[in-house]
């Protein structure tokens, strides 16, 4: 699959939006292979800026439910934490690509708990701008070249839609995470201008136990922003992305079942 079909038609920036990846202690080197595949979708992309719409773990650990943090477990939510950023951002510093980190609330449990004083409040923050990463906390809008971003779809104090607070705004487009659906619409303004809102799933392996409906795994690529809100959406699931950038044994599988299809349509040509 060529990725870069669209690259001759592109007149703008080029964003790279990473949804919710809600990395898991148990995963194995097949599912961890997606944070393989997005460095190297980065690498060969290179996407002008790059946004993570966060809840990178789930900070297990921290959750509201529990009366009492176990330190232990709170290091080692960090670890993995870290351990997964490092894997996306690997060899990308040498790359003139901006990178922006738009707090979930997985990563704010961790900032509620009073017991991670001692490590302060700012840590998981510490954490991401150590990679290069400019921090955005929970409930603010992120807003480049004319498009809002958030985890949350509802942003700021107004508590409405945020998709419609950034029209108010001015800014004609916004895209968010958090529900891990996929619903990307387009219209446009009594003034003529096109704007795009619109949920960008999530980013998991389809092993995994999170099996809701209508949950959409992959990654979204934003071209054409040219500065006033308009952009064009190229979204690409999981299984497209594994089978480009993936190196474990279910992408090779994917590669495998590709290479057979090709060469049957070859041989009935």
């Amino acid at each position: 699959m060529d990725l870069s079909r669209y690259n001759h038609f592109n007149r703008g920036k080029k964003i790279l939006v990473i949804p919710d990846l809600h990395v898991k202690h148990y995963e194995r080197a097949e599912t961890l292979d997606r944070l393989y595949a997005i460095n190297q979708m980065i690498k060969q992309e290179r996407p002008d800026i790059v946004v993570f719409l966060a809840d990178v773990i789930d900070f297990m650990s921290c959750r509201d439910s529990i009366d009492r943090v176990d330190g232990d477990a709170v290091m080692s939510d960090l670890i993995l934490f870290t351990e997964v950023l490092s894997r996306i951002m690997s060899n990308l510093k040498r790359l003139k690509i901006d990178f922006y980190f738009c707090e979930g609330n997985h990563e704010e449990r961790f900032r509620r708990r009073p017991e991670n004083k001692m490590l302060g409040h700012d840590y998981v923050q510490k954490i991401v701008e150590s990679f290069g990463i400019i921090w955005v906390p929970f409930l603010r809008t992120l807003y480049l070249e004319g498009i809002g971003f958030s985890h949350y779809m509802k942003a700021g104090s107004s508590r409405r839609a945020a998709s419609i607070t950034a029209m108010d705004n001015g800014k004609v487009s916004y895209f968010c995470g958090h529900e891990h659906t996929n619903d990307v619409r387009m219209g446009v303004r009594g003034d003529g201008v096109r704007y795009t809102v619109g949920k960008l799933g999530g980013f998991w392996h389809m092993t995994q136990e999170e099996k809701e409906a209508k949950l959409w795994s992959g990654l979204t690529i934003l071209t054409d922003v040219t500065g006033n809100g308009q952009c064009s959406v190229h979204q690409y699931p999981y299984d497209h992305v594994l089978e480009k950038y993936g190196k474990e044994t279910y992408a090779l599988g994917l590669r495998r079942a590709a290479d057979f299809y090709e060469d049957q349509e070859k041989a009935f040509a």
